[in-house]
């Protein structure tokens, strides 16, 4: 788990493991505050946007079999860097800091 400090904010999603009691016994216990994000909310959900990257990616690659796939998505996955990754934070509203 990342260093919290007391005043944190964890935004979390619905997935049910990362709701569990211990979970959020430690962020309490941290002195932090946990946020849900409402049931189904993408606009909040950086991962969404990457996706996004992914699926636009795979299309360009036009792959139709299976190794092809396996290229292309390694390939568009390697293309995410982490100027994209805090960009899609800082777009859901969400703070990020890197390095």
């Amino acid at each position: 788990m990342p260093q919290l400090r007391p005043g944190d904010v964890v935004v979390f999603d619905n997935i049910k493991p990362h709701l569990g009691a211990g979970v959020a016994a430690s962020i309490a216990r941290a002195g932090a505050q946990v946020l849900p994000l409402p049931p189904y909310s993408p606009d909040y959900t950086p991962i969404e946007e990457m996706y996004s990257k992914v699926k636009q990616g795979l299309r360009r690659a036009q792959a139709r079999v299976q190794d092809d796939l396996d290229t292309a998505l390694g390939v568009v996955l390697r293309s995410v860097t982490p100027v994209d990754i805090l960009g899609w934070f800082r777009h859901a509203g969400l703070c990020a800091t890197h390095g």
